[in-house]
């Protein structure tokens, strides 16, 4: 580790810190670095895969007993591609994500058929 990224031991866990503002880094990549190395500390795997990678569109997905909400933030000034699968259901969800725009998807999380979805 470089001496911008520090891992500190804080009681039962670990504080993580680096030196530079990852959030203005040029492109996502060290600011998805961050987030992933603190998931992955926290012992969060997470609840999709994701083909395409992250080129601007935030994938958020929140969890309820029997569904699962995915809402898609595109902060892209281009149209960006989407092909996640959804780990607990196997629902596969790919399209395009329009530049700066939002859509949202509800699944089944048993069937993993789609219950409902806005802004397509």
């Amino acid at each position: 580790m470089s001496s911008t990224w520090k891992e500190i031991p804080q009681g039962k866990g670990t504080l993580l810190v680096t030196s530079l503002p990852v959030e203005f880094a040029e492109g996502n990549g060290p600011t998805a670095f961050v987030y992933r190395a603190a998931l992955q500390k926290a012992g969060i795997a997470p609840s999709f895969s994701n083909k395409a990678g992250y080129h601007g569109v935030l994938i958020r997905p929140t969890i309820f007993t029997d569904s699962v909400l995915y809402v898609f933030m595109s902060e892209s000034a281009q149209d960006q591609p989407v092909d996640i699968t959804d780990k607990a259901s196997g629902a596969h969800l790919a399209f395009t994500m329009p530049a700066q725009r939002s859509r949202l998807v509800l699944l089944n999380r048993k069937t993993g058929k789609e219950v409902a979805r806005y802004g397509f």
